[in-house]
């Protein structure tokens, strides 16, 4: 019982121990190669490493040779089975300020082996709130929006391409 016990201890030490010594660096440096794919370009600004964690600073989003979006803070928590990425303060720029509010306050986005077959994001912004689950399996992308006033009045257009159920809620479905 007591090697059990012993070898137990020791299985749980080794495994903190990779977690706490794995580059978390390097994660970031692989979604940099990966989105530079589809032309999209990450440009981290100040990077910290933390024991479970990643923060990433002033980061620029640049798709086409064009600035798309600036993050003010950005945590990436990767544990394998729990994965997420929390963004704070996001400001849109260029183009996409005429289908939408472009401040973002907060983003949260999920993977966890619970649900193994879907990611999912909780937004909040100018434009309200919305919830976004992408299904793996089926490659589909669904959206309900809780639009704000401000949305509903400015953005009236970009709301014709959502379908609004009767208690207000406006969803979204794209097989991508």
């Amino acid at each position: 019982m007591v090697r059990v016990l012993k070898f137990l201890a020791y299985f749980f030490f080794f495994i903190l121990m990779l977690y706490v010594t794995f580059p978390k660096t390097n994660v970031l440096y692989k979604t940099e190669e990966l989105a530079s794919a589809y032309k999209v370009k990450l440009l981290p600004g100040s990077i910290h490493e933390r024991l479970f964690s990643l923060e990433v600073e002033h980061m620029n989003i640049v798709y086409e040779g064009v600035k798309a979006a600036e993050l003010a803070q950005t945590k990436i928590l990767i544990l394998g089975f729990y994965n997420t990425i929390s963004i704070e303060d996001v400001k849109l720029v260029g183009i996409v300020n005429n289908f939408m509010p472009s401040k973002i306050v907060s983003a949260h986005i999920l993977y966890s082996l619970l649900h193994p077959l879907t990611i999912k994001a909780e937004v909040k912004g100018d434009f309200g709130e919305a919830r976004l689950s992408y299904l793996l399996s089926e490659r589909k992308l669904i959206v309900e929006l809780h639009p704000s006033a401000r949305m509903q009045q400015q953005f009236r257009s970009s709301l014709r391409l959502f379908k609004k159920s009767k208690d207000g809620v406006y969803s979204y479905e794209k097989s991508l």
